[in-house]
């Protein structure tokens, strides 16, 4: 059967990283904002893959379920793949990306918490194959990840294939640690 990968998560956890390593290893896909993949499905047969952030620009908060059928409807298996990426660093990636809709971190952590309730309603309600894959081991450990998402999608992937930098580290520059009474090495702003 044809494979489609949906590649969600939070805006800027890592979604355009995942679909860039399952299109240079062979997918079908858009690297780049626009998704038109729907027009290949109808005479393709290689893996597809398709990514929403949650939100998603132009959709909104769209249903994980609706995406599926489209891709089930043409004969393709639907694999979820769920990025996770640490909320510290999102979140200051949210309020730089998108300043006129982030306004604020509190703003971020909301939108955040909302994108994954979402998504795991999603998944959970209509009982959906999904994985998590994990920005920061992506990073820290990229063969070994890439391997082990190769397997539980069963989907050949060879890490050689791709470069990936730790994008994190500028947002933690200007914390520091501090220590206070009954406090050691807390950071903080």
């Amino acid at each position: 059967m044809k494979k489609a990968f949906i590649i969600t998560g939070a805006q800027n956890s890592g979604n355009h990283l995942m679909t860039d390593i399952l299109i240079v290893n062979g997918c079908y896909g858009e690297i780049g904002r626009n998704q038109n993949c729907f027009d290949y499905m109808k005479r393709g047969n290689s893996p597809i893959v398709w990514r929403g952030s949650m939100p998603k620009g132009g959709i909104g908060w769209y249903n994980l379920k609706n995406i599926s059928d489209v891709f089930e409807n043409y004969g393709y298996a639907v694999q979820v793949i769920v990025m996770i990426r640490d909320w510290y660093a999102v979140k200051k990636t949210q309020t730089i990306h998108f300043p006129g809709l982030i306004k604020n971190e509190e703003v971020s952590l909301s939108a955040i918490k909302r994108a994954y309730k979402k998504i795991m309603g999603d998944v959970i309600k209509y009982d959906m194959d999904y994985y998590f894959v994990s920005y920061e081991g992506l990073i820290h450990n990229k063969n070994e990840s890439i391997l082990a998402i190769s397997q539980f999608i069963d989907y050949r992937l060879d890490p050689q294939l791709i470069h990936i930098t730790n994008e994190n580290l500028k947002h933690y520059e200007g914390l520091k640690t501090i220590q206070e009474e009954g406090v050691k090495n807390v950071l903080c702003m």
